[in-house]
């Protein structure tokens, strides 16, 4: 299991492109989540 693991990291490792931007993508829809959820949220109590 390590061992395949270690050769994914290395198959990802040599993908620099899809490494640096994939997390970043996802740091932002994770972070926008809950915005959104508090926005939606305020909106439906306003109306």
């Amino acid at each position: 299991m390590n061992r395949r693991a270690q050769h994914m990291h290395l198959a990802w490792e040599s993908q620099p492109l899809l490494r640096s931007a994939e997390p970043a993508r996802r740091r932002l829809l994770i972070g926008l989540l809950p915005v959104a959820f508090l926005a939606g949220l305020l909106l439906g109590l306003m109306i």
